[in-house]
Parts: C-alpha cells; structure tokens; sequence
C-alpha cells in the first residue's frame, strides 16, 4: 500500500512533455499576436477600396504557418536529441516538414510531410524514387517531391 501512494506522485515523461508542449504553444501565440500587432501598427495604411498591396511589400507567413515552423522548430532543439538520429532520409523528417511548410503553406506543407513519415522506416530501400548517399540515407528533397505531386 505504502508502496501505491508513492508511485502516485510521480510524474510521467509524457506528461511532462506534454504539459511543456502546451506552455510553449500559448506562450508562442501570445509573442506572435504581439509581433503581428507591432507589424501591423509600423505598416503603412491603404487607400481605401484598394486591394493592392504597397509595392515592395513582403507577404508574411499565416500564423498557422508560423505556428507550425515553431513547432519544427521546438521539436528539432528539444525532442529530436532524446531520441538520437533515428530517420532513414535526408534531409530529415522534422527538416523536410519546416521546408514543405515554408515553401508551400501550411496545409500542402502538412499533407507532404504525412506522406514523407508514412514513408519513412526502416525497409524503405534504394530504388528510382531514392539514391542512397554516403552517409547511408535516402535522399528525398522537398522539391523534387513537390515536383512529383504537381504532374
């Protein structure tokens, strides 16, 4: 019994991780609404009824965008050293998906990287699709997967 109560009071890794997932998620939104809210003050105004935007403008990424490049971001620093280098591709998963996301939004970016991961494991092998490279990975680049789905 005595037993029983103190292994009640310990707290599991996944947990913890995800408690500490949770924080950084509210904590990332809250600075970015506060950048985006900067942003948009030093931004100059439109004229009104035009659509353009100012010309020499950049195009920003979407919060859901940024959201998701953060999580990359926090998960390649913080997570992906516990496990050690475990994928079979290069560039990695975590990399692979901060790229398709960066380079073709967040939603197209999303159903790339779910087709990279179920994809990825230990009995994908060398053939027409992925050369091995010396280091012993596959090599599967973002853009000649985007250049697959588009034809």
């Amino acid at each position: 019994m005595h037993g029983l109560t103190q292994n009640s009071n310990r707290r599991s890794p996944a947990g913890i991780c995800t408690a500490v997932l949770v924080l950084w998620l509210i904590i990332g939104t809250t600075c970015l609404a506060q950048s985006l809210e900067t942003r948009d003050m030093k931004a100059p105004r439109r004229v009104q009824g035009s659509t353009a935007p100012a010309s020499g403008a950049e195009t920003s990424p979407s919060i859901l965008s940024s959201a998701l490049l953060g999580s990359v971001k926090f998960f390649q620093k913080w997570l992906s050293p516990i496990d050690g280098p475990r994928c079979s591709f290069s560039p990695t998963c975590s990399q692979f998906g901060y790229d398709a996301v960066h380079q073709h939004g967040p939603f197209k970016g999303v159903v790339m990287t779910a087709d990279r991961l179920m994809r990825c494991s230990y009995w994908t092998s060398p053939n027409a699709d992925y050369i091995r490279l010396p280091n012993g990975a596959l090599h599967d680049p973002v853009e000649k997967t985007s250049r697959a789905s588009d034809e």
